[in-house]
């Protein structure tokens, strides 16, 4: 299948994980967007993604907003962007 899966830890700048954070996965090519939040652990997942290139944005209130760009996704791969 032409899906990947694309997860990560959520953290904050002294390295403490950040639960229940709004992780926003778009999709470059079509604008399609996905969302998850993270877990008491800090982890998302978000799977059965289009394979392609993404940019993730994380938010929380009381946090900065931080976006990574340019993330691609393979075929049948899981992609880790912390």
């Amino acid at each position: 299948t032409n899906k990947a899966t694309l997860s990560g830890t959520v953290t904050d700048t002294q390295g403490a994980v950040v639960t229940d954070a709004t992780v926003k996965v778009t999709n470059l090519a079509t604008g399609a967007v996905r969302e998850a939040k993270t877990n008491a652990e800090g982890f998302y997942e978000v799977p059965l993604l289009d394979i392609g290139n993404y940019t993730v944005t994380v938010s929380k209130t009381g946090f900065q907003t931080v976006k990574r760009e340019n993330i691609v996704l393979q075929t049948a791969t899981e992609t880790t962007a912390d």
